[in-house]
């Protein structure tokens, strides 16, 4: 871990200096390098204004010990990040919460992140709903219970029991995702598709939002919504390949093991790349995983997968699976085919199968159907 306490060591305070007992100088943000949630505040932090927001906010980086201090608890008694401190000490958590009060309070500092219609706005926040109940939170607690998307990182062997999952429960959360991945992708197809036509018929008054017309983002512009989902497909982007045999999901050119299901949300993750502040943030998260990968994090699951002989447990999307079915024959000159039912055999009748494999895919984005 000493690359990541040498990238993170950028004139970050510790937890331990916090001034929780008097009047701050201006809200600080308790940060985690590799938690989506608190990265989608980050990214805010740095694409709010060139130069980014650190005049007016300041930043800290936590670890996970620091989570479970005392001090930490009076800023969020759930001792999750991301978190916020007000100057006169009031907490503010949830990050969805976090993100729109500092849009609210400091909107004025750079481009807006919000759309200017009440359409807009409600295309905006329909986007990070589904992606906080679905994908990233567990909303709970309790031991036991996980995300969405801790089925690509969690698990008994290297969490223990309070965080861990059995394969089922893992399955069950995969699919999650493939089906919430599905519905984003229909649902930017959909809203491209509406921008066309009321650009195409001139129906100025059906635009949801002025900014929003031709652009690469989530809703066209650039709004809340993408902060919210980037950190987490950086999530998707590492692990969905490389352990559950995934395509490469957010590659427009990849085509092996098969081009992306999702080509609109490539297209966007790729356009978000293009911006060296989110790149940056990609590159925190990304440089995390690579280290837990070495550190063995990610072998109890990969070694759970490889010892299940349940064929009803799917964990790979998005690649057509090999299969085995036995195909009729054409019968010789002068036969026919079809087996007698209580009659005699005829000597008129000849059925033969021969086995070939085929690649199945699901419904949806798979494709569907044989090949």
């Amino acid at each position: 871990m000493r690359h990541l306490h040498r990238a993170f060591a950028r004139a970050r305070s510790t937890l331990a200096s916090t001034p929780l007992d008097k009047p701050l100088e201006k809200p600080i943000f308790f940060d985690m390098c590799h938690s989506n949630n608190a990265a989608r505040v980050r990214l805010w932090m740095a694409l709010k204004r060139p130069g980014g927001m650190g005049h007016a906010i300041e930043s800290r980086m936590l670890t996970y010990p620091d989570l479970k201090k005392a001090d930490f608890a009076a800023v969020n008694p759930l001792k999750k990040v991301p978190a916020l401190i007000l100057p006169d000490g009031a907490p503010v958590f949830e990050s969805n919460v976090i993100l729109s009060f500092l849009e609210d309070k400091y909107g004025d500092a750079g481009p807006r992140l919000t759309p200017r219609t009440p359409e807009g706005r409600a295309a905006m926040e329909l986007l990070c709903r589904v992606h906080d109940l679905y994908i990233a939170s567990p909303n709970t607690t309790a031991p036991g219970f996980s995300h969405s998307q801790g089925a690509m990182y969690l698990s008994y062997g290297w969490h223990g029991p309070e965080r861990g999952m059995d394969l089922p429960t893992r399955a069950a959360k995969i699919a999650e995702i493939w089906r919430q991945l599905c519905w984003l992708e229909a649902e930017l197809e959909a809203s491209d598709r509406r921008r066309a036509m009321v650009s195409r018929l001139h129906l100025d008054k059906f635009t949801r939002d002025p900014d929003a017309a031709g652009g690469p983002h989530l809703l066209g512009q650039l709004t809340l919504a993408d902060l919210t989902w980037f950190p987490t497909c950086v999530f998707m982007e590492f692990m969905l390949p490389r352990f559950f045999g995934w395509p490469q999901l957010f590659d427009p050119a990849a085509a092996d093991p098969a081009p992306t299901p999702f080509p609109r949300l490539a297209a966007w993750y790729s356009a978000m790349r293009a911006e060296p502040a989110v790149e940056a943030v990609r590159a925190e998260i990304w440089a995390y995983w690579e280290e837990m990968e070495a550190a063995g994090q990610f072998k109890p699951i990969v070694d759970e997968i490889a010892a299940s002989a349940d064929p009803t447990l799917k964990l790979t999307y998005g690649v057509p699976q090999a299969v085995q079915l036995n195909y009729q024959q054409p019968p010789p000159a002068g036969k026919g085919t079809g087996r007698y039912i209580n009659q005699p055999d005829l000597g008129d009748v000849v059925d033969e199968h021969v086995a070939a494999e085929v690649a199945r895919r699901e419904a949806g984005r798979e494709g569907g159907g044989w090949v």
